[in-house]
């Protein structure tokens, strides 16, 4: 049933902003970082997994991201990018962000978490 549900949720998706955050869940994944993998869109969410990372690096994010964009077959779907502000995730060379533009063949729209970066300015003035 869940199979089914997949192949007809992703038939005709709309144009898709891809959202990942990744965070510590000891108790559930060994104390490795669990990544959740999103997308969005109008009138449109679904969550694509929560795979765990073994490391924090962009290398590994992208991979995790690009792995479930690739399982539901959204590659040519993805318009933009929301992630936070870390460096693993902005890097210009080994950031996921490009990593995963590099991967798609295109120019995405990043959007990155302000939330994020609200804590990084008050974390300098404090």
């Amino acid at each position: 049933m869940a199979r089914k549900i997949e192949e007809t949720l992703f038939e005709n998706p709309p144009p898709l902003v891809l959202h990942w955050d990744s965070k510590l869940l000891p108790s559930v994944a060994h104390g490795k970082d669990r990544v959740a993998v999103l997308v969005t869109g109008k009138d449109f969410e679904h969550l694509l997994g929560v795979p765990v990372a073994q490391k924090g690096t962009g290398e590994q994010m992208a991979e995790l991201v690009i792995r479930e964009i690739h399982r539901f077959g959204l590659s040519d779907n993805i318009i933009g990018m929301s992630f936070d502000t870390t460096s693993s995730n902005t890097g210009l060379i080994q950031g996921a962000c490009t990593r995963i533009e590099r991967e798609l063949g295109r120019t995405l729209l990043w959007l990155a978490c302000l939330h994020h970066t609200h804590k990084l300015i008050l974390k300098g003035v404090l």
